[in-house]
Order: C-alpha cells, then sequence, then structure tokens
C-alpha cells in the first residue's frame, strides 16, 4: 500500500502547487518565477502535510484544525514575499 500512497501524495501535492501558482500568477505581478515556484511548493507542500498530520494525530475537527494551522502556512508567504 506504501508505493500508491507515495503516487497519492506526489499527485495531490503537484494538483496544489500547480492551482496555488496559478493563483498567484493572477495575484503577484511583482514576484519572480522562481519567487512563485517556491511560495506554491510552500502552500501545496505545508496544506498537504497539515492535512496529514490532522488525519493522523488531532483531535480537533477539521475547521477548528485549519484555524490553528493557516495563519503558519500564510505566514511563509509573507516571509518570503518581504525579501
Amino acid at each position: 500500500m506504501e508505493p500508491f500512497n507515495s503516487i497519492i501524495e506526489q499527485k495531490i501535492k503537484k494538483e496544489l502547487g500547480e492551482l496555488f501558482h496559478s493563483l498567484l500568477l493572477k495575484q503577484q505581478h511583482n514576484m519572480s518565477s522562481e519567487d512563485l515556484k517556491i511560495v506554491s511548493t510552500i502552500f501545496s507542500w505545508g496544506i498537504y502535510g497539515a492535512s496529514v498530520d490532522w488525519e493522523n494525530n488531532s483531535s480537533l475537527s477539521a475547521e477548528q484544525y485549519i484555524k490553528k494551522a493557516l495563519p503558519f502556512i500564510v505566514s511563509e508567504r509573507i516571509i518570503l514575499k518581504d525579501d
């Protein structure tokens, strides 16, 4: 089952990364292509990792968990944007 999970994980991260990249392209005209890719990767891996952590380790509801996790994910974008 592990190889199948790895394939699913890669697919989800890729799809999330492409989604965030397209959204950022529309909103962040002053960011370089490299910065857009980095931020997209941070968002996609962060959200995927948070969802795995929530599923495996949290007693919070999905809504409660994302309310706690989202500020940390968003702060990564702010740190990169300021550079």
